[in-house]
């Protein structure tokens, strides 16, 4: 009774968003539409300020440097950014006018607080708070400076009603980039809009629209989502083709098929033809689950700690470095967080830190010994493994200790299961152990030399690192092996991706390994490394 009790506060903790609450709290925003909807205005400049900026644009030309500096400063001085004068003087022919405007979007974008602005979106989709489809409209092209379309669009999704069509028509037909493609998306949502002004973008030339239009029919569980969806695996955008990818795989009960966006073009097309025989094969009235799973908490970044260089850095899905932190003493474990923060774990410091999306270090939290491994929850509780002290412990934002058990072995790594139980790594005897909130051990897979980290899949399989066996491997209930890795050099994490692939992370770096067993080096090392995908 106490276990299904503290699943269901755990549901309910998710539900509330309260990491999200607890930001808007902190700056004075309320969790309704009103002052939600006045804080997505203050980042967009009105219209007549938007015109004075574009005029202003043009002085970044001048051959004189006052004049220049002049414009410059009255550039800076917009309360919100000017997004679109940035972009006019970005296109300019004159290389001096493209420097500073680039550094005019870099000011632009750290006035505005990432995460506070995608705490306001998430918001409004979870809690699915009306009326709010014009700022959202407007906000789009800022969000998706930042990198948070998706929020955007589940946000639109959330809020649109019948009186918001109008809105949502004018945004698709003449918006730009990131606020037309939340438009069409929406469409799929917004009562009183025809399955035909959806399917007309599916002949769109930008491979995004066409995205957008076939996931919102995906929403509607219209079956004309499929050819567009499985013709989008071969986009050539790679996000395109892994939301592609995501959308079929959770429309389609049983399609499982592996496909990997950054995979070779001839292992994709084979992937591609897997679906269309598996998808031609089901009954033409087969039922797709819809709606969609609203928004996304997946970043596509990768978080890399290296442990003997004191530094952790992060890349992008294309693998390009977004991100460092150096001189930080022992950095044993990374965890990124959906609102873009990222913590580190100081082994040697007894202590967690937190950074934000700017990379600069906003909290510290205490640890009453060397963390191994940890996690942060929803409830703005971390999860901690203390393997000296052979604790796991739950510790609060004031480093109040909220719950802990001790199971014996040292534990090194841990994780919170839907359930509401513990996955914990054990270094003596090396085994994974799922233990409830009364601390005992309720499921147990032995057999390792060094499990350094587990994830419970949503097959219901498990996946671990065997460290010194150099071995990843998935095991079903039974502790039958299912699929496994071998031959890899001191192997520190495992971590299965949605898109099938599995994040490993060893002595020669970190890669992807596809379902098909093809590779992707996200970065190479020669030294003791761990990852996390967020």
């Amino acid at each position: 009774m106490r276990r299904a009790l503290l699943a269901l506060l755990l549901a309910a903790a998710a539900r509330a968003g309260e990491p999200e609450r607890a930001i808007l709290a902190a700056h004075g925003i309320a969790t309704d539409a009103s002052s939600l909807g006045a804080h997505l205005r203050s980042l967009v400049l009105p219209a007549e300020e938007a015109v004075a900026a574009r005029a202003l644009v043009r002085g970044l030309g001048s051959g004189d440097p006052l004049a220049r500096h002049e414009t410059l400063l009255r550039l800076s001085a917009f309360q919100a950014p000017p997004l679109d004068a940035i972009r006019e003087a970005l296109a300019s022919p004159d290389p001096e006018v493209r420097r500073v405007a680039a550094l005019l979007r870099e000011q632009a974008l750290r006035q505005v607080r990432r995460d506070l602005l995608l705490a306001a979106l998430r918001t409004i989709a979870d809690d699915g708070i009306k009326g709010l489809a014009d700022e959202i409209v407007a906000v789009a092209p800022l969000a998706g400076e930042m990198e948070i379309t998706p929020s955007v669009a589940a946000a639109l999704r959330a809020t649109v009603g019948p009186e918001d069509l109008a809105t949502l028509r004018g945004a698709a037909a003449d918006a730009r980039g990131e606020a037309r493609y939340a438009a069409v998306r929406a469409l799929g949502a917004a009562p009183g809009a025809a399955a035909g002004e959806v399917s007309r973008w599916l002949e769109a030339d930008d491979e995004r629209l066409r995205l957008a239009a076939a996931l919102a029919l995906a929403d509607r569980g219209d079956r004309r989502c499929l050819d567009p969806l499985l013709a989008l695996l071969g986009a050539r955008e790679i996000a395109v083709r892994r939301d592609a990818a995501d959308a079929l795989r959770a429309a389609c009960t049983g399609g499982g098929i592996g496909y990997d966006p950054f995979g070779r073009p001839e292992a994709r097309r084979a992937a591609i033809d897997a679906w269309r025989t598996w998808i031609d094969a089901r009954p033409a009235d087969a039922p797709l689950r819809h709606p969609l799973p609203i928004g996304t908490r997946h970043l596509g970044r990768t978080l890399i700690s290296v442990f003997s260089q004191n530094r952790v850095i992060e890349v992008d899905g294309e693998g390009v470095r977004r991100f460092e932190v150096s001189g930080v003493t022992g950095p044993w474990g990374v965890q990124g967080l959906p609102n873009g923060h990222r913590l580190v774990g100081l082994h040697p410091g007894e202590v967690i830190l937190e950074y934000d999306a700017e990379g600069m270090e906003i909290a510290r939290l205490r640890v009453p010994g060397h963390p191994q491994g940890f996690q942060r929850l929803e409830n703005g509780n971390t999860l901690v493994a203390i393997a000296e002290q052979s604790r796991v412990v739950e510790i609060a934002p004031d480093g109040s200790i909220k719950w802990e058990c001790t199971p014996a072995g040292r534990p090194i790594d841990v994780r919170m299961l839907d359930n509401g139980n513990i996955l914990v790594c054990l270094m003596q005897p090396a085994s994974v152990v799922e233990v409830n909130h009364e601390g005992r051990t309720v499921w147990s897979l032995e057999g390792f030399t060094h499990a350094s980290t587990a994830q419970r899949l949503e097959n219901g399989n498990t996946l671990v690192a065997d460290t010194r066996e150099g071995r990843a491997a998935e095991f079903d209930p039974s502790g039958r092996v299912v699929w496994e890795r071998t031959g890899l050099a001191m192997l520190y994490t495992a971590e299965r991706l949605p898109d099938g692939s599995t994040l490993v992370a060893d002595g020669n770096g970190v890669r992807e390994i596809a379902p098909d067993g093809g590779e992707r080096w996200l970065h190479k090392a020669s030294t003791f490394t761990r990852a996390s995908r967020y």
